[in-house]
């Protein structure tokens, strides 16, 4: 997790900062925590372009949960 929180804190692209992000929610996913990993992928979503594995991230934590997320929605790549 201190890899990522790096990463984050000192990313100077766009590219650097979505990677951190992924990483730390991939972590927050492997910990259980579903909270912190919801929010570290939808931050790496934020980004102009759909990230792939932000996405594949958010499904997961989905069907972890056995619900969507808030506002209903739905992750549809393409």
């Amino acid at each position: 997790m201190k890899l990522a929180e790096r990463t984050i804190q000192f990313a100077d692209t766009l590219t650097i900062l979505t990677d951190g992000y992924i990483k730390a929610g991939r972590v927050g996913h492997a910990e259980g925590s579903v909270l912190d990993a919801t929010r570290n992928f939808t931050e790496a979503m934020k980004g102009p372009v759909v990230n792939a594995m932000a996405a594949i991230g958010l499904a997961q934590i989905q069907l972890k949960a056995g619900k969507t997320l808030a506002g209903g929605r739905l992750l549809i790549l393409g």
